[in-house]
């Protein structure tokens, strides 16, 4: 060879070198670049094909060993369709700068590759308004060897320039284009027939987004071949609204011809730059927002940014104007990145025109716009940049705005509130039953403070959308849950407040309790008022014991007694320490040896006696006392018992009842002592006798002491003899205490001894005649008395007719009982 064609040689070399070294150097991490590639070849695709005019229509056919990729977009220009050979070589052309593309051929559609190493191009060139069909292999099989891929480079385009040929007109052809990729050819470690799948997933996931940003695509078809025959397409359409800044893009989706859902997406457009979100009409005007795909790409430029799916924004944001870095898989926001930084400050004004829009109209779900994480950027200048312009921006939007729908059987005037005015029930979501303790805290919440909780629907949402580091103090952990509904007063006030029966609140504590214990959170119960004594005051578990109060024979209920007589004396309510019985149920919740017992409550009785300083004549302490003497004398215990429980009141209860009294008093009891009639008294005092009838025993002691004496004297009843004024005496004050003392007359009249007034005091009610006995109705068999002529002349006349009674007085051991007998005259017949 001569020094001419080695030269040739070198100029061809050199010209063929950096075209090869671009290709080898976006070869080279398709493998380590694998999981974002698989989800990035059919953007690539449809990239390149809208940016070859509008109104295009795509297509990806897929075989077992084949997916083919094709549209209808304008024709090529000759410097476009070898720039797929030749990556970058228009790429310092002034007028490829010019042009408002979203890519650039060649260096993007180098990422498809892995599909497939070797790919088969078919089209249309237009040069001088004149057609040219061509096609040409990619063989790019060797990845990391220059030489080879120079020498792939020179035979495309070799094939290139021989396969050209001219046109008079298009094809009948609706799609022109055409790009082949032999799937069952792919580098190693690599499978075609998976990275085909996940990049179909891909695109039926993100294909609305794209439709709505990027007009120029109509409808896209996607043709699976491999079993049996399924064809997916998917259509652009825009659908009218009233809100204002709303557009709405409708995704019309097909499967076999058969229509199978329409997909919305919310666009709000500010400037240059627009925010997307999907949604799904519930009634006019009224949307539900729906959730993001999963690793749904955050930005796009005009396609998705594959990798940016963790980028820190509500919603997708989406500009043809963002400049995005080598990769494509992000964009830089530092000082040098003004465009950017313009992109995102219009973004965060149209969020925040979603919120309104939200608001205003009564959206749902709007949990699914508000992942939003504290940014995590490095750079100190960029972080403090994004954090005032973006970051607390929409954290304040979020916060300030009703997002949150409450339970909609609440009795408001309104069913949202803003999480600034909410708590979301909260746990460590690295724990394993998350979900299981976040309903139960939601649970015991929305009994207690279901106004600042979301609705049964969509609290675990909530939960699982918010960053908790961003809105700490909406968390309603179980120590918030604690604290916040820690009570501070009693069982009645807390039930009436929450309109909850006390029954219900004690089961609801407890249930809390044991909800605790069981989270190992105990804790808590020295913190906060969670507990119940039996004083019924909520309060803190510290100081409490069990009650132990309860003796074998001491009757039902009087350990409640002798509390209530220990409060009375010592002012000190041994209750407010006590455990409320019905938390008991509560295994292990206080030791067992943290007790008071029945043998304390005595002793501490015992000793507030023993050391009573106070007036002995006060009338409270004279009431205590008295029950004290009847709690003692009839709980069941035995009198040795008694005595070892009560050492001291057991001795001294004679000398505390003498403490009682005074001087008067005392003076009554030593004449009742030397009379020698204490035992008779006593009996007196424990029979059945009311204090009335005492009264008027202790006021008449003269008249009842003949009449007992005349009682007693009697060996029978003498129906002769009757005991006139004795009788009528007794029966008078008997009387008397029946209709009142004004109502009885005594008249004492041939007739009747006694008229009885009505009410009105003037007509009569009736006429009673007193026959006295002097043994008791049960000593005899016959128990006569007399009726005189003019009683009965007196029972004939019409004023007596039901009207007229006999009061036979009987005497009854140490008292009088007195019969009355109501009589009418009867004409037989």
């Amino acid at each position: 060879m001569n020094i001419k064609d080695k030269l040739k040689d070198l100029k061809d070399q050199k010209s063929y070198s950096i075209p090869a070294k671009r290709v080898m150097e976006h070869l080279k991490p398709i493998l380590s670049k694998s999981n974002d590639l698989r989800q990035r070849w059919m953007w690539e695709l449809l990239q390149n094909a809208s940016d070859l005019g509008d109104n295009v229509k795509a297509r990806f056919e897929i075989t077992a060993d084949r997916l083919r990729f094709s549209h209808n977009g304008k024709p090529f220009t000759l410097d476009e369709a070898y720039n797929l050979i030749m990556p970058d070589s228009t790429k310092d052309d002034e007028s490829t700068h010019k042009k408002s593309v979203i890519g650039q051929f060649g260096t993007g559609f180098i990422s498809t590759h892995i599909l497939s190493k070797i790919i088969q191009i078919e089209g249309i060139i237009e040069d001088d308004e004149q057609l040219y069909s061509f096609s040409f292999h990619l063989d790019r099989s060797e990845r990391n060897d220059k030489d080879f891929l120079i020498q792939s480079i020179k035979d495309s385009e070799a094939e290139y320039r021989e396969n050209l040929e001219e046109l008079d007109e298009l094809p009948e052809d609706e799609f022109q284009t055409s790009f082949t990729y032999h799937i069952d050819n792919t580098y190693s470690s690599l499978k075609g027939q998976e990275i085909v799948n996940d990049g179909i997933e891909s695109f039926i996931e993100l294909i609305p987004y794209v439709l709505t940003f990027r007009p120029q695509l109509a409808e896209i078809e996607v043709i699976d071949r491999r079993t049996t025959t399924t064809k997916w397409t998917f259509k652009r359409d825009e659908v009218e609204t009233d809100i204002e800044d709303l557009i709405i893009i409708k995704t019309i989706c097909q499967k076999n011809g058969k229509h199978i859902e329409d997909r919305l997406i919310g666009n709000i457009i500010e400037d240059e730059t627009e925010i997307a979100f999907p949604i799904e009409e519930i009634e006019e005007s009224k949307f539900q927002l729906l959730p993001f795909p999963e690793d749904c790409s955050k930005l796009f430029c005009a396609f998705p940014m594959i990798g940016t799916s963790d980028f820190n924004f509500p919603v997708v944001v989406h500009s043809e104007k963002f400049v995005p870095n080598r990769e494509r898989d992000g964009i830089e926001i530092t000082d040098f990145d003004e465009e950017n930084r313009e992109r995102l400050v219009e973004a965060k004004i149209a969020f925040k025109r979603l919120l309104e829009i939200i608001q205003e109209n009564d959206w749902t779900e709007a949990y699914n716009i508000c992942h939003f994480t504290n940014p995590d950027i490095n750079d100190t200048e960029t972080k403090k940049w994004f954090v005032k312009e973006i970051f607390n921006p929409i954290k304040e939007g979020i916060y300030n705005t009703k997002l949150i729908e409450l339970d909609n059987s609440l009795e408001l005037d309104e069913h949202r509130i803003a999480l600034s005015s909410a708590y979301v029930p909260y746990t460590d979501r690295r724990i394993k039953d998350k979900e299981k303790i976040v309903k139960t805290i939601y649970d015991f919440a929305t009994q207690i403070m279901a106004e600042q909780i979301p609705c049964k629907e969509h609290f675990l949402s909530w939960y699982e959308v918010l960053d908790f580091e961003i809105f700490e103090s909406e968390k309603l952990d179980i120590e918030k849950l604690c604290e916040t509904i820690s009570p501070k007063g009693n069982l009645t006030e807390f039930a009436e407040a929450n309109n909850l029966t006390e029954d219900e609140t004690v089961k609801y504590f407890i249930d809390l309790v044991e909800f605790l214990i069981e989270q190992e959170d105990e804790e808590l119960l020295t913190k906060y008022n969670l507990l119940l004594n039996q004083s019924n005051v909520f309060t803190k578990i510290k100081g409490l014991k069990l009650d132990r109060i309860d003796h074998k024979g001491l009757k039902d209920g009087y350990d409640e007694k002798l509390k209530d007589i220990y409060y009375s004396l010592s002012n000190n309510e041994c209750r407010d320490t006590l455990l409320h019985k019905e938390f008991e149920s509560i295994d292990d919740l206080i030791d067992e040896d943290d007790k008071y017992d029945f043998k304390e409550l005595a002793k501490d009785t015992d000793e507030e006696l023993r050391n009573f300083e106070g007036n002995f004549h006060d009338e409270n302490f004279l009431l205590i006392l008295k029950d004290l003497f009847n709690w003692y004398t009839t709980c069941g215990l035995s009198d040795e018992t008694l005595i070892n429980l009560f050492p001291y009141f057991s001795l001294n209860k004679s000398q505390l009842y003498l403490n009682t009294k005074t001087p008067q008093e005392l003076e009554y009891a030593f004449d009742i002592e030397i009379s020698g009639k204490s035992e008779v008294l006593a009996k007196l005092a424990n029979s059945s006798l009311s204090e009335n009838e005492l009264e008027i025993i202790a006021d008449n002691p003269e008249l009842v002491s003949n009449f007992i004496e005349w009682l007693n004297s009697k060996q029978e009843d003498n129906p002769d003899e009757e005991l006139g004024e004795i009788g009528e005496e007794f029966l008078h004050f008997q009387l008397c205490q029946i209709f009142g003392e004004e109502r009885v007359l005594w008249e004492n009249k041939s007739e009747y001894d006694f008229r009885i007034l009505k009410r009105d005091l003037e007509k009569t009610k009736y006429y009673i005649d007193a026959k006295t006995t002097g043994k008791g109705i049960a000593n005899t068999e016959n128990v006569p008395f007399y009726m005189r002529t003019a009683q009965w002349r007196f029972l004939d006349r019409e004023q007596a007719i039901d009207k007229y009674v006999i009061a036979r007085v009987y005497k009854n051991g140490s008292g009088f009982d007195v019969k009355y007998v109501k009589i009418n005259l009867t004409k037989m017949k």
